[in-house]
């Protein structure tokens, strides 16, 4: 599997939950996010998750005839499981503008927390020990610091990749990349450009942070 960060909450994934020979799967988050690096996207991709019924607008950026999730519910498609949270839910009314996923492939569980403020405790049980935990960190509308480092330690997922950060909009310095890495009393962490992981290479991973350098196509 490789992930590759954008910006903002987007980013791309390559898979092959068929095994090494199968056909590699494409997957993008968010590909339409304003601050993301992706002005120049006309790319194939085969399953598109979307955190908001409102970035429905740019899929025409996307080549081929890719399964949109945009709604929370359970999907499955080419051995690849799928469950869509709702994080903005109103007097017991889905909204459809705060959504998380879930996704497990290749024996890895992804879970990717969008721009969510706060995650309904019965997710809670569901994401626990997951494998890589991509959380925004940038405060707004979304988790700020504070949250995102109490939410990280009552799940304690393996990887852990800070997203949301960095944009155009000011947060304010208690929101900031390195004041999250203060939060969690990291002084080092992987700095990289795409990650590359197999199941077997979480094995001994333990809320570690990966911080992906965004990528512009």
């Amino acid at each position: 599997m490789i992930i590759q960060y954008f910006g903002g909450t987007s980013f791309k994934i390559q898979t092959r939950p068929e095994g090494r020979l199968a056909e590699e799967l494409t997957f993008f988050i968010d590909p339409d996010e304003k601050t993301a690096g992706l002005k120049g996207l006309y790319t194939e991709a085969d399953i598109i998750f979307l955190t908001s019924s409102k970035k429905k607008s740019s899929l025409s950026k996307i080549k081929g005839k890719p399964m949109s999730i945009h709604l929370p519910g359970e999907y499955s498609h080419h051995r690849v499981n799928i469950i869509g949270y709702d994080c903005e839910n109103r007097d017991g009314v889905c909204m459809g503008d705060k959504i998380g996923y879930f996704i497990e492939v290749e024996d890895i569980k992804i879970v990717h927390l969008g721009t969510c403020g706060n995650v309904p405790k019965e997710v809670y049980a569901q994401v626990n020990n997951c494998d890589i935990l991509m959380i925004p960190i940038g405060g707004l509308e979304a988790m700020d610091v504070k949250r995102a480092t109490d939410f990280i330690r009552s799940i304690e997922p393996k990887i852990i990749i800070p997203m949301y950060y960095g944009i155009p909009q000011s947060y304010g310095e208690e929101n900031t990349k390195d004041a999250f890495y203060s939060e969690m009393a990291i002084k080092d962490c992987e700095v990289l450009p795409k990650l590359t992981i197999k199941s077997r290479d979480l094995v001994n991973r333990n809320m570690d942070i990966v911080e992906l350098l965004p990528q512009i196509l």
